[in-house]
């Protein structure tokens, strides 16, 4: 069963992909011993990280076809093309965490 917090940073997460705007840049990093995927939304003030578990399949593709530090969203604008599976993982994702970090 899914706490209501996993659902809420849910929910933000998927806003902040949604939703962008154009001083809005999110990346995306892997963390290879908590098997965790890490997206941070930097702007000017503030970045805020989101890290989430996904299943072994999902995590080895993106893994494989993003790199470390990649844009999926630059000053607002979708610019990788993993971006559809990447909402779509985050769908079924896993304990998901949210944190933030002022500039």
């Amino acid at each position: 069963m899914i706490d209501m917090v996993s659902f809420y940073n849910k929910r933000l997460l998927l806003k902040v992909l949604k939703k962008s705007n154009p001083r809005t840049f999110v990346t995306i990093y892997h963390s290879p011993e908590a098997k965790e995927v890490i997206l941070v939304k930097s702007t000017r003030r503030k970045d805020v990280a989101f890290s989430f578990e996904l299943n072994m399949i999902a995590n080895a593709t993106l893994e494989d076809m993003v790199s470390e530090g990649d844009f999926i969203i630059y000053a607002g604008e979708i610019v990788h093309p993993m971006y559809d599976y990447l909402l779509e993982c985050i769908k079924v994702a896993k304990h998901i965490q949210k944190w933030e970090v002022a500039q």
